[in-house]
């Protein structure tokens, strides 16, 4: 038999796996121009209307906007 939690247990067990967000040294993204990962420069956190978090900036390699999404918390830059 399978036991189901409940959403309150679900939102207990993931709180505590700790969390989100994007460390200064992960700041990648794809640059389409360059056709390969890049740093982004100068990066920015911004939040969508859908309320998911992403880190805009510029390409380290072609200095075109790159975007990254990183979730539902709030990156820490």
């Amino acid at each position: 038999m399978v036991h189901k939690r409940s959403k309150a247990q679900n939102r207990a067990i993931h709180a505590k796996k700790g969390g989100g967000g994007i460390s200064a040294s992960q700041l990648t993204a794809y640059d389409v121009a360059a056709k390969k990962k890049v740093n982004i420069l100068k990066p920015m956190a911004v939040k969508l209307k859908n309320g998911t978090w992403a880190v805009k900036g510029k390409s380290s390699a072609t200095g075109n906007t790159v975007f990254r999404l990183v979730g539902k918390t709030k990156p820490t830059l």
